[in-house]
């Protein structure tokens, strides 16, 4: 018999505040169904992996800051690679594997977070509003809330998760390098139909998504809002 002890963390997450806006605008009622629907932990959810990616992105950051001094130190072989176009064979690999497990944790992180938010919605509409998921989807195009764009991310995750891995190439800016991400172009099954992910696709996805999060929170307020004002 396992009878371990444990130890629980406190909590820790993103600082939501459309979350906390939300609930204190229910009703006891409400709050009561909130509990017993799962939403108060898909709130909690959504909070948390939220901080995760923003903790994956500042870290991915901190290892390109790692990887920009090493390329300094380097400053000929670096344009001895661009010069003869060869392969760049790092001093510390280490940094070079960090940053590619962050941008593909950061990925997946990305997707599961719209999955739970769009879950979140769905059952906000049908929960508290007693609406469809088709009313959901008929306010969202009235908002031009486009998520479309999740579908890319969809098809770049599940490439990276369950057909292959990818690997890092570095891209010269004005004052230091950047880096993007290499992926095989001739397997069969492929999602992703690009054979690079660059910075300016992952930065364009964590736009998408702010974007995206921003209008669904003024809607699911503005929901509530109109709701009370039925009730009054």
């Amino acid at each position: 018999m396992d009878d371990k002890k444990r130890i629980e963390v406190t909590f820790f997450g993103h600082n939501v505040p459309f979350l906390y806006s939300i609930v204190a605008k229910l009703t006891d009622e409400e709050k009561k169904i909130r509990q017993e629907k799962f939403l108060g932990e898909m709130e909690r959810s959504i909070s948390k992996k939220r901080y995760i990616l923003t903790t994956l992105v500042d870290d991915s950051n901190l290892e390109l800051i790692e990887i920009n001094k090493e390329l300094m130190k380097r400053t000929d072989y670096v344009k001895d690679c661009i010069k003869n176009n060869t392969a760049y064979h790092p001093e510390n690999e280490h940094h070079f594997h960090r940053i590619l497990a962050y941008t593909e944790a950061a990925l997946f992180q990305l997707k599961a977070l719209c999955e739970i938010i769009k879950t979140y919605l769905f059952d906000f509409y049908e929960y508290y509003l007693k609406k469809s998921k088709v009313d959901c989807l008929s306010d969202l195009a009235k908002k031009a809330i486009d998520l479309a764009w999740i579908e890319d991310l969809g098809n770049l995750r599940n490439d990276l998760l369950h057909n292959y891995s990818s690997w890092i190439f570095l891209e010269e800016t004005d004052s230091a390098f950047t880096f993007g991400l290499k992926l095989p172009h001739k397997f069969k099954l492929k999602s992703w139909q690009k054979d690079t992910v660059t910075v300016d696709d992952l930065n364009g996805f964590y736009s998408e998504f702010s974007i995206s999060f921003n209008k669904i929170a003024d809607l699911i307020n503005e929901k509530i809002i109109e709701k009370r004002a039925q009730e009054s």
